[in-house]
């Protein structure tokens, strides 16, 4: 099963001009799709995972009982074979650690069909408007100027950003806004947020 990849952190990456998306706060969650089989395969980052696993079971089963039937018909339509990424999360989760009182949802923000990850504009015309994604932010000159400008908070995202080039197999990249490290270090200790925000 493919994983998705690791982005630059913004104080590494080069400037490049990206199509921008709000970076959700929550945990990475992959579904892998054949026609013969349908949605079969569930991973985190690292590790395939099903209804048991401790940490992504829950968005296992929200999947199959709230999610699967609209973007089954969008890879049905549109004749797709792949593995579609998503952000398993809540509106207080905070540094992938989530509320136990919170309402979970999917949020989906790139697809691979039998390879590399296709270019934004493909992903965007495929499945945005017809089940839940990352918002489209616009298009910008990803530069240090930029990150500041996310790390300030002026792109109104509160994790921060997630920039690709539109193109396959696109370089990417991730910014954070100070108001999340900053609550991330308050919540967790210093010694966990600087894992956690990779930065």
């Amino acid at each position: 099963m493919k994983h998705f990849p690791s982005l630059v952190p913004g104080s590494k990456s080069k400037s490049f001009q990206a199509e921008v998306f709000e970076k959700l706060d929550g945990q990475n969650f992959c579904i892998e799709y054949t026609k013969k089989r349908g949605f079969y395969k569930f991973g985190s980052r690292t590790q395939m995972v099903d209804e048991t696993d401790l940490q992504l079971g829950k968005a296992v089963i929200l999947f199959k009982e709230k999610y699967i039937a609209d973007l089954e018909r969008v890879f049905r339509d549109n004749k797709l074979e792949g593995t579609i990424f998503a952000e398993y999360w809540g509106d207080n989760s905070l540094g992938g650690i989530h509320d136990p009182n919170d309402e979970m949802k999917i949020s989906y923000f790139d697809f691979s069909p039998r390879g590399g990850i296709v270019a934004s504009s493909l992903f965007r015309k495929l499945f945005e408007n017809k089940v839940p994604t990352a918002k489209y932010l616009g298009t910008y000159n990803w530069t240090p100027g930029f990150v500041a400008r996310v790390k300030a908070g002026e792109l109104g995202s509160f994790e921060g950003v997630v920039g690709k080039e539109n193109s396959n197999n696109p370089y990417m990249a991730k910014a954070k806004t100070q108001a999340w490290l900053d609550a991330v270090k308050l919540r967790y200790g210093e010694k966990i947020a600087e894992k956690i925000s990779d930065e």
